[in-house]
């Protein structure tokens, strides 16, 4: 009996440590993508630079994307469905975004989009 209670204790471990790692790296790639979006907004302007706030804050909307995407990619809809859906996400999330920047900010995206 007392095998069994540490055998379970050590895969509840294992599972708990498997989640989180799995926790940091869509953190850590989130924190990436918002890094990458600072960088083309500085290289367009340097006034444009997002404050630490907003990096947060867009850093969780990234987060919020990614496991979206993966719940939309798991309910095993046609191509099409799947696409309009990941469109409509990708929209939101856009608009999101959008909410958290300056109007410098958004002036300079838009700029980078017709480029």
């Amino acid at each position: 009996m007392k095998k069994i209670k540490l055998l379970l204790a050590i895969f509840y471990l294992f599972l708990a440590t498997n989640n989180a790692v799995a926790q940091d790296w869509k953190y850590l790639k989130a924190q990436k993508s918002t890094e990458e979006f600072n960088k083309q907004l500085i290289g367009l302007d340097d006034s444009a630079s997002l404050t630490k706030e907003q990096k947060d804050k867009i850093t969780l909307l990234f987060v919020e994307k990614l496991d979206k995407t993966k719940e939309i990619k798991a309910l095993g809809l046609s191509k099409e469905d799947e696409k309009q859906q990941l469109s409509d996400l990708y929209y939101t999330n856009w608009k999101k975004t959008n909410e958290v920047l300056t109007p410098i900010q958004r002036k300079v995206w838009q700029q980078s989009k017709t480029q």
